[in-house]
C-alpha cells in the first residue's frame, strides 16, 4: 500500500466503519462473545475492521483494521459515566458525537460538540501513525463522562 494514499484510505474507511459499527442505531454486525464481551465488524473492499469491547460501565475494547489480512492499525479504549443516573442518556448523546467522526480525526467524535445541557470535548494529541486522546462529555456545565483512547499504525 502506498503509504501517502494508504493513510487517506484508512482514515476513509474508519468513518465508515464507526458510523457503520456502534455509533450506528442498528449496527451491521454485532456478536455476543463466549468470553462475555461483543464483537463488532465491518468489511469493505480490503479493509475489515472488528470492535471488541466489554462492560458497559465502566468499559474498554479494542478496534483493529486489516488490509489485505494483514493488521494495519489499532486503538485501546477505557470509558465510563461517572452519574449512572445519567447511562442512558450519555450514550445516546456519545453515540450522536461519534457519528460525526471525520477523516481529519477519525479515531472517535468531532472536537466540539453541543445539544441542549450536553457538550462534547475530544483532545487529539497525535496522528493516525501514533495518537494519545481523551474525550469528555458535561451535562450542565459538570463532567459526566470520560475516555482515554491511544493507538496507531502497526507493522507487521
Amino acid at each position: 500500500m502506498d503509504v501517502r494514499s494508504g493513510k487517506m484510505e484508512l482514515k476513509e474507511f474508519l468513518v465508515a466503519a464507526k458510523r457503520n459499527t456502534y455509533a450506528s442505531n442498528n449496527p451491521t454486525s454485532k456478536i455476543k462473545r463466549k468470553d462475555g464481551g461483543r464483537e463488532l465488524r465491518y468489511k469493505k473492499s480490503d479493509f475489515s475492521y472488528r470492535d471488541i469491547y466489554f462492560g458497559s460501565n465502566p468499559f474498554s475494547g479494542q478496534e483493529v483494521v486489516w488490509h489485505k489480512k494483514k493488521i494495519l492499525w489499532s486503538m485501546v479504549y477505557y470509558g465510563f459515566v461517572l452519574d449512572e443516573s445519567l447511562v442512558k442518556e450519555v450514550t445516546i448523546f456519545l453515540k450522536e458525537c461519534l457519528r460525526k467522526v471525520d477523516k481529519k480525526n477519525p479515531y472517535r467524535g468531532p472536537k466540539k460538540y453541543l445539544r441542549g445541557d450536553f457538550k462534547y470535548e475530544n483532545f487529539v494529541k497525535g496522528t493516525i501513525n501514533h495518537f494519545s486522546c481523551y474525550e469528555i462529555i458535561y451535562y450542565k456545565k459538570r463532567r459526566v463522562y470520560t475516555l482515554m483512547y491511544y493507538g496507531g499504525l502497526i507493522k507487521n
